[in-house]
């Protein structure tokens, strides 16, 4: 999933890191500041859940969860070329993109990408999704002119080139 427009989550985003602290101390500290009682006797998962469904009651849908760090707790949890922490990589490529950090996203596609080519091949579907994040990442840099920002790795600069000259 892609998230080019923020602003189309009116109820605002939970970010929450993944490797800086305890996700459930995170979660709680949500729940005092949006002022949601919590039941007793629930053990701390029980807690993190029920904490998560009233936000979502809450903003009716219209919020949006980040994980940050993700792609780092996948790496850990499934080692490093496997195509979930690609995933990790192509969701916060996305989210990077929509927040105009082209630099950031860069690399976390180009990994992504590499990851499924690996591990899927060039013709699996979940391969041709990221390439086609990938090209359209690429537009959407050329259309805000920061294509100065990217680095000058082959695949990136060759998409570039074809892009521009498609026009």
């Amino acid at each position: 999933m892609r998230h080019r427009d923020l602003g189309s989550y009116p109820a605002g985003i939970w970010w929450l890191f993944v490797r800086q602290q305890n996700l459930a101390v995170q979660v709680l500290s949500k729940a005092r500041r949006m002022q949601i009682r919590l039941p007793d006797g629930m053990d701390g998962e029980a807690l993190v859940r029920f904490c998560y469904d009233q936000w979502v009651a809450r903003t009716e849908g219209n919020g949006l969860l980040v994980l940050d760090d993700l792609p780092d707790y996948a790496e850990r949890q499934f080692g490093a070329e496997h195509p979930d922490v690609a995933t990790s990589l192509n969701n916060l490529a996305g989210l990077y993109e929509s927040q105009g950090r082209y630099s950031e996203a860069e690399p976390l596609s180009l990994r992504a990408l590499a990851i499924f080519c690996t591990q899927l091949g060039a013709k699996h579907p979940h391969t041709q999704t990221v390439f086609g994040n990938l090209k359209e990442f690429l537009r959407q840099t050329i259309a805000a002119n920061r294509t100065a920002e990217l680095s000058d790795h082959s695949l990136t600069q060759n998409l570039l080139q074809q892009l521009q000259t498609e026009g």
